[in-house]
């Protein structure tokens, strides 16, 4: 998984392969998944290294992106 988009307790958060985390407001989320594709959102020096995967991270899933790049709501 490239990214996680979730809502927990009415927070939006982006979830990134490469560590980011992110709170966004709700434009911030339509623009992100209109920009998915961008590889410019997953460059970064970091990995994913939390306690929990990110398919575990708590929170309502709206959208991933997927490792082949397809978007999913």
């Amino acid at each position: 998984m490239k990214a996680r988009v979730i809502k927990r307790d009415a927070i939006y958060q982006l979830l990134l392969c490469n560590g980011v985390i992110k709170t966004l407001q709700p434009h911030e989320v339509a623009e992100f998944l209109k920009t998915y594709g961008d590889e410019s959102h997953y460059v970064g020096a970091g990995i994913w290294d939390y306690a929990v995967s990110m398919e575990d991270f708590e929170g309502e899933t709206l959208a991933i992106v997927t490792e082949e790049n397809f978007l999913v709501i």
